[in-house]
């Protein structure tokens, strides 16, 4: 079974977006969010924005000054 999530956009530690893309797409195994507003992404985890797919193992989505930051683990199977 595959959660999903819409987010506005954020900023990346190895991606960085402007917030004028429009939303960021996050599906994956598992989805949740902690009391700090993080989003916390694993397993067959694929982010979308735009005509741009990312996919990883785990990923991390929070927002600072403004933009997405994506911490994320790169993908071993994908």
């Amino acid at each position: 079974m595959i959660a999903a999530a819409s987010l506005l956009v954020l900023s990346s530690t190895a991606l960085a977006v402007n917030s004028d893309l429009g939303k960021l797409q996050v599906e994956a195994d598992s989805i949740r969010v902690d009391a700090k507003n993080v989003l916390h992404a694993a397993g067959h985890v694929v982010i979308t924005v735009g005509d741009t797919t990312i996919k990883m193992d785990k990923a991390a989505v929070s927002k600072k000054d403004g933009k997405t930051v994506i911490e994320a683990e790169p993908g071993k199977t994908h």
